[in-house]
């Protein structure tokens, strides 16, 4: 388990949570596009500590935050649910793993 005190990458955050700890095969484009939306939810959010007890009202706001940046991008619809549920995903597998 990555405990939030341990210094980790977002792409081993990533391998851990979508493979159950195991290194992924980064030259996946899939691997390395989550990695990005990941990182880009954290940049955009100031890089918040995602803990094991975050509150649902933490992680409501730190999605509604994201929401708006993608909003500001003009993105596809498409593109746009793409990057929410790969964040949702990732969230909700942190923080079940808790």
């Amino acid at each position: 388990m990555i405990k939030k005190s341990v210094n980790t990458t977002i792409e081993e955050k990533v391998a851990y949570f979508f493979n159950d700890g195991k290194n992924l095969d980064w030259s996946d484009e899939t691997c390395r596009e989550y990695a990005a939306v990941v990182r880009e939810f954290l940049t955009i959010n100031e890089n918040p500590e995602i803990h094991y007890d975050a509150s649902y009202t933490d992680h409501k706001k730190h999605m509604m935050r994201f929401r708006e940046h993608l909003l500001d991008q003009d993105l596809s619809y498409s593109r746009t649910k793409y990057k929410i549920t790969a964040v949702t995903n990732w969230y909700n597998l942190l923080l079940d793993d808790g």
